[in-house]
């Protein structure tokens, strides 16, 4: 399983690891109700790293008295899993656990697994599940660069398991209305459907925001000038100029509206991914 063992002090660190930046909070979950984030430190790194080497140099950069001996829960990056979906009938915890681990190659593959929704037909009830696995060596590649820096991680969580996770701290109030999440990062978006505060649906598209950065990168005609935009420069005018609205204005160094054509065709293909998440969930 993915799941280590749990400790009973009152401060977690987590650390959510993502191609461009390393995300470290450490929280204090004295009153589980109202968990406060006592402190939190971004790092952002360099595209053509790789994910580990990433993880290696903030970890680098963190000063040991961040962590003070409390237990760590790391976030796998997304990319790394493999996400099987399956349909079973509804089982008891241990013969479920049994039907799973015959699903995986629990020789090469760290492995654990979410429950999304149950479905009732002809009084045969079945459940959606996703299997979520990851190469060992993998794993062990991040537990290795922890314990490096003489950290140890107590528990490890996968992305789609983060907000449901987060339902549980009090941060955010559940809904009983069926809903959908979207979350943009650098090369994908994932979606997830939540109904009564559970998810109950997943998916994950491989188009993110630096697909849309990079439609910006060309150089461009404006005031018979040519003006060439660099992949940071593109990052700083979405950052500082409502480019999504597609209107131009005066005050403005860049033509907004040109600017919005080269962004549409992926605004688009996102949205039409959206569209077709809310199709298949219509209370979504």
């Amino acid at each position: 399983m993915l799941q280590f063992i749990r400790n009973l002090s009152p401060i977690r660190i987590g650390v959510l690891s993502r191609e461009r930046q390393t995300v470290f909070l450490r929280v204090n979950i004295k009153n589980p109700q109202l968990p406060t984030v006592d402190e939190s430190l971004i790092i952002s790194h360099k595209k053509e790293n790789s994910v580990f080497r990433n993880l290696e140099a903030a970890l680098s950069q963190v000063p040991p008295s961040f962590f003070q001996h409390a237990p760590i829960i790391f976030c796998l990056p997304f990319k790394h899993l493999t996400i099987q979906k399956l349909v079973v009938p509804k089982l008891k915890k241990e013969d479920l656990d049994q039907l799973v681990s015959q699903q995986v190659d629990t020789s090469h593959d760290a492995w654990d697994y979410q429950v999304f929704s149950e479905t009732i037909k002809e009084d045969h009830v079945s459940c959606d599940l996703g299997i979520f696995k990851l190469r060992k060596t993998g794993l062990e590649g991040y537990l290795e660069i922890f314990q490096k820096y003489k950290l140890y991680v107590d528990r490890v969580i996968t992305e789609p398991t983060v907000f449901r996770h987060l339902f549980s701290t009090g941060w955010v109030e559940p809904s009983e209305e069926t809903f959908l999440l979207a979350d943009l990062d650098s090369k994908h978006l994932k979606l997830y459907i939540y109904s009564d505060g559970s998810p109950v649906y997943f998916r994950s598209i491989p188009l993110g925001y630096f697909d849309i950065v990079s439609s910006l990168t060309r150089t461009i005609r404006h005031q018979d000038k040519d003006i060439a935009i660099s992949h940071d420069k593109a990052k700083e005018i979405l950052s500082n100029y409502p480019v999504l609205e597609g209107k131009s204005h005066p005050d403005y160094d860049f033509p907004l509206d040109h600017l919005f054509f080269l962004v549409r065709p992926n605004l688009e293909k996102l949205s039409i991914e959206i569209k077709k998440t809310i199709t298949f969930f219509p209370k979504a």
